[in-house]
């Protein structure tokens, strides 16, 4: 479908701006709750029971089960009820989640709250981001996408920070009072303009129109408002989804949220003399500087380019990670600053483009009409991947020693970067239409460059005829 923003009035840069970091903001109780996965399994571990290895795995995995629930849950309420009323009406469980750990007497009452709070802060990212595509311009979409990555890594970066200095039960409290502020600002800020107009709500448009300073008259393709069955059978929906689902596969079996989820234990394992819970900070300090980049980075390079050399520079520094921490375990101590520098390097190269271009593009790649669904079809997909990623991990870590399962990670970034080469499309600079469209036509960006230059040689050698 086309766009809401059409026109490159200037009127319309700022108001999308203000929406965008509001919208955002709802993702601090995500990237919050997945630091503190990481804080809780630490000091779990040296309290005075410490929990086992299998009750850790309960505890970092606990919530991709409802996380696919929160996904179906969203195909029936974003596109129902709004995509601002959606992450408002997520907020309540969100909270009595964080109550739930915060009070917790036993492993069960934290399960369900961690369950709970981490299950339900998916929704947040998922909306924002079908939010944000359908109030931006397509030269700015990945610009203002980008927000959302830092200000999850921000969050993080704070959680880590609280880690360190404050008990588990402090830090869930301050999480809580995070999700009562960002409801109270989505108030300032008014529903998409396409959602309204699709919805029929002519008076409520045209005051969301005029906040954002843009035209009220929205191209909708025919059957916008209604969400078929129709529109599942499509390759404009099934094409997408397989591309995102092994996207996804190979994003979690690379390490990506296993090792953030298990951060502080996972570097531990290392066997080096360095205190986790700061080089903890240090990581997600160079996670948020990377993400604060990518709103430069996503102007400049193309989506496929990015994703590549950021599968390329993970496979590299974790492979150099694994092998200088086999060589410390064997007695090497000179050694020992070089897997905390390549786990550093690992994520710098991870948020070039991996952990946040999932997120990004499957937003772009379904049309309207579905694209709420879509969005929420293919978060519940990544956290299934997260799910059996966390699962192999700790069914990895009982039968093999670190630097073997750093290795398995390297060769997995690997294979992404095969992966993205031949299958994934190219967004950059694309209206959604033409987004569309490309999947009507083409299963594999290799494909869909051999037949656009035979087409661009047949073009030209009618020309060439026609001119002798």
């Amino acid at each position: 479908m086309n766009e809401v923003l059409t026109s490159t009035n200037i009127k319309g840069v700022w108001p999308q701006v203000l929406a965008t970091l509001v919208s955002s903001s709802f993702s601090i109780c995500f990237g919050s709750s997945i630091a503190y996965t990481a804080i809780l399994i630490a000091q779990l571990k040296n309290e005075f029971k410490p929990i086992t290895d299998d009750e850790a795995s309960w505890i970092s995995s606990i919530g991709s089960p409802l996380m696919v629930l929160t996904s179906g849950i969203l195909i029936l309420i974003v596109d129902a009820f709004g995509r601002l009323n959606s992450l408002r009406l997520m907020i309540a469980p969100f909270i009595l989640g964080q109550i739930l750990i915060a009070t917790s007497t036993n492993l069960s009452m934290l399960l369900v709250g961690k369950a709970l709070s981490i299950g339900v802060s998916v929704a947040f990212p998922i909306i924002s981001s079908v939010y944000i595509t359908e109030i931006s311009l397509p030269s700015a979409r990945g610009l203002l996408l980008s927000f959302k990555p830092v200000i999850i890594s921000f969050a993080m970066l704070i959680t880590y920070i609280q880690g360190k200095f404050f008990n588990w039960r402090i830090i869930a409290y301050i999480i809580g009072i995070y999700a009562i502020v960002v409801f109270l600002l989505s108030m300032l800020v008014p529903e998409s303009v396409l959602w309204l107009s699709s919805k029929h709500r002519k008076s409520q448009a045209a005051k969301s129109a005029k906040w954002f300073g843009v035209p009220e008259v929205v191209d909708v393709r025919p059957n916008n408002s209604k969400l078929k069955l129709s529109s599942f059978q499509k390759p404009t929906f099934y094409k997408p989804i397989a591309f995102i689902t092994g996207f996804y596969m190979f994003q979690e079996l690379s390490g990506t949220n296993v090792i953030f989820i298990n951060l502080i234990t996972f570097f531990d394992d290392f066997g080096t003399k360095y205190d986790p819970f700061t080089i903890s900070i240090y990581l997600s300090s160079a996670k948020f500087f990377m993400n604060m980049c990518n709103s430069w980075l996503m102007s400049r390079f193309g989506r496929r380019s990015l994703t590549m050399f950021s599968f390329l520079g993970m496979a590299i520094a974790i492979t150099v990670s694994a092998t200088f921490t086999m060589m410390v375990n064997k007695g090497g101590t000179s050694y020992q600053w070089v897997p905390p520098v390549m786990l550093i390097a690992y994520v710098v190269f991870l948020n070039c483009g991996v952990m946040f271009m999932p997120y990004l593009i499957s937003s772009e790649l379904c049309p309207g009409r579905i694209r709420g669904a879509a969005q929420s079809i293919s978060f519940a997909i990544s956290h299934v991947m997260t799910f059996i990623a966390l699962q192999l991990y700790y069914l990895l870590k009982k039968h093999c020693t670190s630097w073997y399962i750093q290795y398995y990670f390297g060769a997995m970034a690997l294979v992404g970067v095969f992966y993205s080469y031949v299958f994934m499309p190219e967004t950059h600079n694309k209206t959604l239409t033409e987004i569309e469209d490309y999947f009507w036509s083409h299963s594999n960006y290799i494909s869909a460059q051999t037949v656009k230059k035979n087409q661009e040689k047949n073009v030209l050698l009618k020309t060439n005829q026609f001119n002798c």
